[in-house]
């Protein structure tokens, strides 16, 4: 399934962050079109999104329109479920801006770069 979002889908990366690289990935195989913002250099937009994400300290910070899925892993995880494409597919996620999927939701160890 290819899907044709773009800019809905926004992933905040860091230049060296293999996490980064493995949504970069994730996204592309899907057929996602998205925008990449890097955070390198620019520490007030860094601590800007990462207010928008509900404090999330690290990158990449992967928003589906307004909402925060979280990083690679959870994207990874949502995948799996099948709820990511769900949230590809369905209208414009969560006008109130918040977090698709609860941290505790998720397993800590999903990371699969």
């Amino acid at each position: 399934m290819v899907y044709e979002i773009s800019p809905r889908v926004r992933i905040y990366t860091g230049r060296w962050c293999l996490y980064c690289a493995a949504a970069r990935r994730l996204f592309k195989k899907l057929g996602v079109d998205f925008d990449e913002i890097k955070l390198d250099g620019r520490p007030e937009l860094r601590r800007e999104i990462s207010e928008k994400a509900r404090g999330w300290p690290t990158v990449p910070m992967i928003f589906i329109g307004p909402k925060f899925i979280g990083g690679y892993a959870e994207s990874a995880a949502l995948r799996r479920s099948g709820a990511l494409s769900l949230l590809l597919d369905g209208p414009e996620p969560g006008a109130d801006g918040g977090s698709v999927v609860e941290q505790s939701a998720l397993p800590h160890d999903s990371r699969d770069p």
